[in-house]
């Protein structure tokens, strides 16, 4: 079997993931927990949130959970970014973490003053979330240091996205002054 054919979503009781041609369930990880975040794979994990605050490691091909951390508080909306052996995410307890991918090992974590929501976008070694606090972020992957912030107060909720633009895109932005 591929496992480029294969969906996998969550649910009241587990994590599955079905034939994407025919949605006939292949493989299931049970446990007694909802599910709640985005769900991602990398290298043959698949990382995933659930009600109670636990971020969970499971290898697909031995179907056993390699490590789980908890947070302090629900991870309901947040994504997942994996980048350079770490994963970012957030929680409800108004952090974003960094942990190993290998070990689940927290290596940081920044705090803001509301819930995020949003799943982090990771480029050039820099996290890019937004937090409901209304401010946009910027953090180092490798430190969690902040970059910068942009505050715009209206801003919520919506996931960032990252372009590389050529230097003649770049200064036509510029030009539009905003």
């Amino acid at each position: 079997m591929s496992w480029q054919s294969i969906v996998f979503f969550g649910g009241k009781e587990g994590i599955y993931a079905a034939e994407a041609d025919t949605g006939k369930v292949v493989w299931e990880f049970k446990m007694e927990s909802t599910v709640t975040s985005a769900i991602v794979i990398d290298n043959g994990t698949v990382f995933f949130g659930t009600h109670d605050g636990i971020l969970r490691a499971v290898d697909i091909e031995l179907r056993h959970e390699k490590w789980s951390l908890r947070t302090q508080e629900k991870m309901w909306w947040s994504g997942f970014a994996v980048a350079d052996s770490a994963i970012c995410f957030g929680s409800d307890d108004k952090c974003l973490y960094a942990a190993d991918v290998n070990s689940g090992e927290i290596v940081w974590e920044f705090r803001t003053a509301g819930r995020i929501m949003t799943t982090p976008v990771i480029s050039n070694g820099v996290v890019y979330f937004g937090s409901m606090d209304g401010k946009l972020y910027a953090v180092n992957l490798e430190t969690g240091k902040e970059h910068w912030s942009f505050d715009k107060r209206d801003w919520r909720c919506a996931t960032v996205a990252v372009e590389k633009f050529s230097q003649v895109s770049r200064r036509r932005l510029m030009d539009l002054n905003l």
